[in-house]
C-alpha cells in the first residue's frame, strides 16, 4: 500500500506541476505570447511590412541573441522540474523542499515568460507605428491559420473554442 501511496502522490505533484504549463498559451512553450520570428520569417515580413535594411539587420541580431538567452531559461526550467521530480520520488518526500522547489520552477517559469514578452516588445519598439500595425494584423492572420491547424485534434488548450487567441503546436522558436 506504501507503494501505492506514493505513486498517487507523484502522479498528483506531477499533474500540479504541469497544469500551470498546460494553461499557457500553447502549451508546453509553444505558440504563445512572445513567440519570435525566424530568419526566414523575417525577411518574408520584412518586405511585406516595409522594414528597412538596417531595422531588419538590426532585429535579426535581437532576435538572435534573445533567442539565445531564451534557450539558458529553458534550461534552467527543465533543470528546475527535473530536480522537482527527483524530490517527489524520495520515499518519503521532504514537504517543504518539495515546496521549495515548485516555488523556483514558477519562478524560473515567469522569468521566462517576461524574456520572451520583454524581447517581443523590443521588436515592436524598432518598428515605426505603421509597421506596428502591419505586424499586428499579420499576427492576427496567424493566429487564425494556426487556430484552424488545430480543429479536429481533440480538446485542450482553446484548440476547439473557436476563438484565435489559444492553442497550437508550434515550436517555441525563441528558446
Amino acid at each position: 500500500m506504501n507503494a501505492l501511496r506514493r505513486g498517487v502522490l507523484v502522479a498528483l505533484m506531477g499533474l500540479f506541476v504541469a497544469l500551470p504549463v498546460l494553461a499557457r498559451p500553447g502549451g508546453e512553450g509553444g505558440g504563445g505570447p512572445g513567440r519570435m520570428p525566424s530568419a526566414k520569417q523575417l525577411d518574408r515580413l520584412a518586405d511585406e511590412i516595409g522594414i528597412d535594411a538596417a531595422t531588419k539587420e538590426k532585429l535579426k541580431a535581437q532576435i538572435g541573441a534573445a533567442r539565445e538567452a531564451g534557450k539558458a531559461k529553458h534550461e534552467a526550467v527543465k533543470a528546475a522540474r527535473a530536480r522537482l521530480h527527483e524530490l517527489l520520488q524520495a520515499d518519503t518526500p521532504d514537504r517543504n523542499a518539495v515546496m521549495k522547489q515548485i516555488a523556483m520552477v514558477g519562478d524560473l517559469q515567469t522569468q521566462a515568460q517576461q524574456h520572451r514578452i520583454g524581447s517581443m516588445l523590443d521588436v515592436f519598439a524598432a518598428l515605426t507605428p505603421d509597421q506596428r500595425s502591419q505586424l499586428r494584423a499579420k499576427m492576427g492572420e496567424w493566429r487564425k491559420h494556426k487556430g484552424d491547424r488545430g480543429k479536429g485534434r481533440g480538446k485542450g488548450r482553446g484548440r476547439d473554442r473557436g476563438d484565435d487567441d489559444h492553442g497550437g503546436d508550434d515550436d517555441d522558436d525563441d528558446r
